[in-house]
């Protein structure tokens, strides 16, 4: 079994993930750095049962998927060196990470009132 260290650095940073939407459901605690964009605190959130209701389960899919696609390189090296499945999961994970930067943006504006231009003021 070759171990790869980017599936390594999957594995953990997929169980990190899982552990802050843990500690976001039990314990009601926002992790600034995976759940908000910087320099944003997390006292900034007015309401923080929506946040709550609308971040875990985007926190949750995202580290389940970067958990599983971790462990099937190691766990599966024959089907992950397939190129198939190294485009399939280079795109989707692209994907899957434009649409999370996405809901972090879309929670600060429902949820802490921070709006951002669209547009670049000249």
């Amino acid at each position: 079994m070759d171990l790869d260290i980017f599936s390594i650095f999957l594995i953990l940073g997929g169980a990190y993930l899982l552990y802050t939407a843990v500690l976001l459901i039990k314990d009601r605690k926002v992790t600034p750095s995976v759940m908000l964009s910087p320099g944003t605190a997390p006292e900034a959130i007015k309401d923080l049962d929506g946040f709550i209701r609308f971040m875990f389960p985007r926190i949750l899919a995202v580290g389940l998927v970067t958990l599983v696609t971790g462990l099937i390189d190691i766990l599966f090296p024959a089907v992950s060196v397939l190129f198939w499945y190294e485009i399939g999961t280079i795109i989707g994970y692209t994907v899957l990470i434009i649409f999370y930067i996405r809901w972090i943006r879309e929670a600060e504006e429902k949820f802490a009132g921070i709006h951002r231009d669209k547009k670049k003021k000249k």
